[in-house]
């Protein structure tokens, strides 16, 4: 006696899509990272970085990286010293090349104007290795390109705002930001005599 085929793949189908959907059940459902990134870029705050952060959003950095026009506004956000763009661009440097990585990084620059003791404490977290700390300091917008008084200016700005630093727990990071800041003037004042 044999028992009828239909029954078993029937049988069998379900089982498949219950243990699937159980499985997709209990590692929650996917992120809709195009509207969590498009609502970061848009108000970016703690709410909005926990949401497209972590593990199991890892997924929506790609939805950013893909995207010049979400890239320049995390940049905007980021030069005019918004904590949570700033931190989610130094979180992700490592994934960007070319001209989206130099502009991030003039944006994390012009952010150091605005709250060097937060991209200190980004280096001193790991979140941004030393080179990283260095190119966002020596980084200057491309608008100071031809105009050595101007980067100058830029960058002994930069130096005060890091000799302004007291936290004791960054005084390593002070010191390297203090040091780079200072021979990358050196470069500048030997390129322009």
């Amino acid at each position: 006696m044999t028992k009828p085929t239909g029954i078993i793949r029937i049988t069998l189908s379900i089982s498949l899509l219950l243990s699937t959907t159980m499985a997709q059940n209990q590692r929650g459902p996917e992120p809709d990272c195009h509207q969590l990134a498009a609502k970061f870029a848009a108000h970016p705050n703690q709410s909005s970085l926990d949401k497209i952060s972590g593990p199991a959003n890892a997924k929506c950095w790609e939805q950013i990286d893909s995207s010049n026009l979400l890239l320049a506004k995390l940049n905007n956000w980021t030069k005019n010293g918004n904590e949570w763009t700033a931190r989610y661009l130094a979180e992700h440097l490592r994934n960007l090349d070319g001209g989206n990585l130099e502009d991030a990084l003039i944006a994390l620059g012009e952010f150091s104007e605005r709250d060097m003791q937060r991209l200190l404490s980004f280096a001193h977290d790991g979140i941004l290795s030393t080179q990283e700390l260095d190119n966002a300091l020596t980084m200057l917008p491309l608008s100071l390109s031809d105009n050595a008084p101007a980067q100058l200016r830029c960058l002994k700005l930069r130096r005060r705002k890091a000799s302004s630093v007291t936290t004791i727990e960054l005084s390593e990071q002070k010191a390297r930001a203090i040091a780079s800041i200072d021979n990358f003037i050196s470069e500048v004042k030997r390129d322009n005599p």
